[in-house]
């Protein structure tokens, strides 16, 4: 409800607890976010204007979430009380939340989602949308990207660590305190670095100790996830050994039957240690690290910048700290006659100041990348000749237009895309292509079942799936084994074989009917 204080100031909430419309933190519970997201998800609401219109962005306390983490992987290796998938909660849920971007509804008062950004800002590493600025009539929004930080976390399985001497564990376990340091609140700083120094700096000499027994063993990184795989199977290893044993027992001559109790108790102990190490693994936790490490490794390191012309479509502008992987906030924009500002968070070694400017000529308006377009037979019901052709550059829609016989792409900057063809009852089809100037490139698509990519189905696509299922003839180009996929599950086998002969003889069809249109 409305509020004042004794200065004559009024004011109202339109997101928290008692507004009504939108929840605190706009999660979809009134009560907020919950348990290990509590104080960690959509922990801002940061309002900005675009268009005449009201928006909201958000960010996750990823930097509490590092400090539990850090501090639960000391107390772990020191053998301290916690389990993994405690002290890692926080930082698993942050990276499972996506930063997302609101727009009011002026009618209803409520924020509605831009799934334009969601589309594009969808990596679990982007924890901060920190800034917006609108420039050449376009706004710009800044993130902080937290692989670089999270690194700390998961060095230990993005394989750096069998190259660490000890002199470089010992330098780790700095950067440790360093980076607690950099990134607690000035007001706990003292304290939680003296709080993790002891146990730093004994967890140097473990794992210095560590890296001397690694001499005598050759370590594959890559073999760590059949590693995890066998003790996931554990269980059921187990059982299968002892049902072997027993056999074993069964048929063999035992001297006594002391001999054969003996033998009986060396088995039910040793059932009873593989299963005490089977429980005592944290499974839950060891999952989380799993994804995190994942996630860390496959990121580009470094703050990215997005900007959309319409606030609904949105494209990547910048993704790798402009190159400095340790820039990991765009901490500051700002818009002027000369360009766009940049100013980075870089607590590694020093922020930094860029200058962005569109380059681009404003007689200059692209190339065209156009052509014609071979596809099915249409068929009453099942294809109405209509294709959705779209242009993709690293991954990202950049601009689509619906087409039939042809297809014209406008305004195409210089650079490397796919073109990607689609339609309904149709493979999708992708197309590598390079634009240096107006371009045509030709393409087709495919009826699901065409095998022969001639444009229809019949027998003779039958008889080249079947020959390539059975052997005696393989179907070896890529295109063509997704068109032979008819039940779509990436399997190309004798079922597809059978499905597409009876869909040629009549009695059933792979293709779904179109939609009736009001």
């Amino acid at each position: 409800g409305e509020t004042a204080n004794e200065y004559g100031w009024h004011w109202e909430e339109v997101i928290g607890f008692f507004n009504g419309v939108n929840n605190i933190g706009l999660c979809e519970d009134p009560a907020g976010y919950l348990g290990a997201q509590r104080g960690m998800l959509s922990v801002t609401a940061t309002p900005f204007v675009f268009n005449d219109e009201l928006y909201v962005m958000d960010f996750d306390m990823t930097i509490y979430s590092e400090i539990y983490a850090v501090r639960g992987i000391l107390n772990q290796l020191m053998k301290k009380e916690g389990k993994p998938s405690q002290y890692l909660a926080s930082m698993y849920e942050t990276m499972n939340h996506p930063q997302s971007i609101w727009k009011m509804d002026n009618e209803t008062g409520s924020f509605v989602k831009c799934e334009g950004f969601s589309k594009v800002a969808d990596n679990p590493c982007t924890e901060y949308l920190w800034r917006t600025a609108v420039y050449d009539d376009e706004l710009y929004v800044g993130t902080m990207d937290s692989a670089t930080i999270y690194n700390y976390v998961t060095r230990l399985t993005n394989e750096s660590f069998i190259d660490m001497t000890r002199e470089e564990w010992c330098d780790q376990i700095s950067y440790i305190k360093t980076l607690i340091k950099t990134i607690a609140p000035e007001e706990s700083e003292e304290e939680v670095a003296e709080e993790i120094t002891d146990d730093a700096n004994d967890l140097a000499e473990v794992a210095a100790d560590m890296v001397d027994d690694l001499d005598d063993m050759e370590l594959d990184p890559e073999a760590a996830e059949d590693y995890v795989c066998e003790y996931i199977d554990v269980r059921e290893l187990i059982h299968q050994t002892i049902s072997n044993i027993k056999a074993k027992i069964k048929s063999a001559d035992f001297s006594s039957m002391t001999h054969l109790m003996e033998c009986l108790d060396k088995i039910r102990e040793l059932n009873e240690k593989l299963m005490e190490l089977y429980n005592s693994i944290d499974w839950e936790g060891l999952r989380m690290y799993a994804y995190i490490s994942d996630a860390v490794k496959d990121d580009v390191w470094g703050f990215e910048i997005f900007k959309t012309a319409d606030g609904e479509t949105f494209e990547p502008v910048v993704i790798d700290g402009l190159g400095d992987k340790y820039n990991y906030g765009a901490r500051t924009l700002l818009s002027t006659d000369n360009g766009l500002y940049i100013g980075t968070a870089n607590p590694f070694y020093g922020g930094q100041l860029y200058l962005l400017q569109n380059n681009a000529d404003p007689d200059d308006q692209g190339f065209t990348l156009s052509g014609s377009i071979t596809s099915p037979v249409v068929v009453e019901k099942y294809f109405d000749g209509n294709y959705q052709v779209s242009l993709l550059k690293d991954e990202v829609e950049v601009m689509s237009v619906t087409a039939q016989d042809s297809y014209a792409l406008e305004g195409v900057a210089p650079g490397n895309y796919i073109l990607r063809i689609s339609g309904f009852n149709c493979v999708t089809r992708d197309y590598e292509v390079t634009v240096e100037g107006d371009t045509q490139l030709d393409v087709q698509i495919c009826a699901l079942g065409d095998v022969n990519l001639n444009s229809k189905v019949d027998i003779r696509d039958v008889n080249t799936l079947y020959n390539h299922v059975k052997g005696s003839a393989a179907i070896t180009d890529a295109y063509a084994l997704k068109c032979a996929d008819v039940n779509r599950n990436e399997d190309v086998n004798i079922r597809d074989s059978n499905m597409l002969y009876n869909h040629v003889n009549g009695s059933s069809c792979i293709w779904q009917e179109i939609p009736e249109t009001e």
